[in-house]
């Protein structure tokens, strides 16, 4: 069986599609790729240099770098701060003396069940409530 002229010139244009559209797809992928490298990288830097900033601010305030280094803030202190700073979430466990909220008037912080839990949504009654039966 012999193909047809126009059947093999449909069939060049189909490959000819083809090429083109993996060729595109593989740009249009390596630019993204080497793109979006470069933006992280800058975005890398410009925090350094913003939490750089922020150590000779502190050293600064300190008297100098000899009585930073003798306060000795902790790495996750100075974390802290600069997220607080840029405006970001807190990562982690609390830091030592935090866990309580400080407008808490027990102290206590309200229980609340964990989110992908079968109680997720709904939170525990304080512990302190009262009874309004005896009221």
């Amino acid at each position: 069986m012999r193909l047809r002229l126009v059947h093999t010139l449909l069939l060049f244009l189909l490959a000819a599609a083809l090429l083109a559209v993996l060729a595109m797809a593989a740009v249009t992928t390596w630019n993204l790729q080497s793109g979006f490298a470069d933006y992280l990288e800058a975005r890398d830097v410009e925090r350094l240099d913003q939490f750089t900033a922020l150590v000779v601010e502190l050293a600064d305030n300190a008297g100098g770098m000899a009585a930073l280094r003798e306060r000795s803030p902790r790495m996750r202190e100075l974390l802290d701060e600069f997220a607080k700073r840029q405006g970001l979430p807190r990562r982690g466990p609390p830091a030592a003396g935090e866990g309580r909220p400080a407008d808490s008037p027990s102290g206590d912080r309200a229980r609340t069940a964990p989110p992908n839990g079968p109680d997720r949504g709904r939170t525990s009654p304080p512990a302190d409530r009262k009874d309004l039966a005896h009221a």
